[in-house]
């Protein structure tokens, strides 16, 4: 398995200059990023969009519902822990939002 290191990200739901630090494996879905970020992180993207995108401490999980999308709020994308390292991570939107990697050069 590939060793996990440090990334800076963003996605299209934000301005360009909005990045989020977390790590990733290097895979990508579809030829976009796969991110990992610690709870502090996912909490900052959660502040960004508190509709759609809510924690649940019960579940130790991020919940996300793009109610214009799905056309349903019964569907949730559910986010959950994984440890890595010791610590824990979510992989917010890992394998279905449009996740880029953001070069050292823009950092």
């Amino acid at each position: 398995m590939d060793k996990p290191r440090n990334a800076y990200f963003t996605t299209d739901g934000f301005k360009p200059e909005i990045w989020f630090a977390g790590l990733t494996y290097g895979h990508t879905w579809n030829g976009w990023a796969v991110p990992y970020f610690t709870k502090e992180v996912a909490l900052e993207i959660v502040a960004l969009m508190p509709s759609n995108l809510r924690y649940s401490e019960e579940a130790d999980s991020f919940i996300y519902n793009d109610i214009e999308f799905t056309k349903s709020e019964d569907y949730n994308e559910h986010y959950g822990v994984e440890e890595i390292n010791g610590q824990k991570y979510y992989s917010i939107g890992g394998c279905s939002w449009c996740w880029d990697e953001v070069v050292e050069e823009e950092v």
